[in-house]
């Protein structure tokens, strides 16, 4: 079964978006399933 992880971002700022996507990039190099709100 793999690993899930989800995002949500409540922020318009453009710094705390980008924080998110390298996360959820580093999930996805992990071979986990990624999705970002």
């Amino acid at each position: 079964m793999p690993q899930k992880a989800t995002i949500i971002v409540h922020s318009g700022d453009f710094d705390k978006i980008y924080s998110a996507f390298i996360i959820g990039s580093g999930a996805l190099a992990m071979g986990m399933e990624c999705t970002l709100f």
